[in-house]
């Protein structure tokens, strides 16, 4: 596996992985508190398992590391798309696990409002496309932490101007690809901030913060946070209902 190497900024935490493939956009990344030195993005996005780990390795062997270098791991755990996650969580479970070390998991409204609060605090709402005509969204400030719920496009137009309305003369920032995908043209009293998907960079900041503040976890309690059922188990149960002749008659 080779020598472990240094820390790579004065006080700052040695090497995190960070892992996303909750998202259409997958990408892998290195770094610490300090900021990241390298990061890539998968190709054939979050649904092929078999690129994570080839990834990650041609990551690592591009900016002189190896995977025994590693000091914990960081992964996306969700609200996203259910394949991604279970891809995602599962690498960096069986990772941190072989290495003995650390497992991080990153709410995927966090990272993709970190780049925005970074560069211009202020209040949010962010919505990750979750597909059914739903969104993932939460309302975001500085310093705050998501608390995502499944939301129809009208329920988040609500919570938009809701957010506007308790924000007088500030403004509200709009970001993800729930916006793009079901207001391409923008909101009243709102600006489109940021990019459509969380990074593997955010992933690996917000990890050095968690793990600055003693929450690294036992790599075997990580877990995705879904918010609903699964696709597949949700067209089941639909498909069940409709050809049940009892079904909704109280029977």
């Amino acid at each position: 596996m080779g020598e472990a190497c240094n820390p790579l900024g004065p006080g700052g935490w040695e090497l995190i992985l960070g892992i996303e493939t909750a998202t259409p956009v997958s990408s892998v990344a290195l770094g610490d508190a300090e900021g990241v030195v390298a990061e890539s993005v998968i190709e054939g996005g979050a649904m092929h398992a078999e690129y994570l780990v080839p990834a990650i390795r041609s990551m690592c062997a591009t900016a002189g590391f190896v995977l025994g270098d590693l000091r914990a791991v960081g992964v996306d755990i969700g609200p996203g798309l259910f394949t991604g996650l279970r891809v995602g969580v599962a690498a960096a479970k069986s990772l941190a696990m072989a290495l003995g070390i650390s497992a991080v998991g990153v709410v995927s409204i966090d990272a993709l409002a970190l780049p925005v609060l970074r560069d211009s605090p202020c209040r949010l709402v962010a919505a990750i496309d979750a597909r059914r005509g739903e969104v993932f969204a939460a309302s975001i400030s500085p310093g705050i932490k998501a608390d995502p719920r499944v939301m129809s496009p009208s329920q988040l137009a609500e919570r938009v101007e809701w957010e506007i309305g308790a924000s007088p003369g500030t403004g509200v920032g709009l970001v993800g690809d729930g916006f793009t995908r079901h207001f391409p043209a923008g909101m009243p009293g709102a600006v489109r901030l940021g990019e459509d998907f969380p990074t593997a960079s955010s992933v690996v900041l917000l990890a050095a913060e968690a793990l600055d503040r003693g929450a690294g976890k036992d790599p075997d309690c990580l877990v995705p946070l879904y918010l609903r059922a699964p696709d597949v188990r949700i067209n089941w149960e639909t498909r069940s209902r409709s050809s049940d002749p009892n079904a909704g008659s109280g029977r």
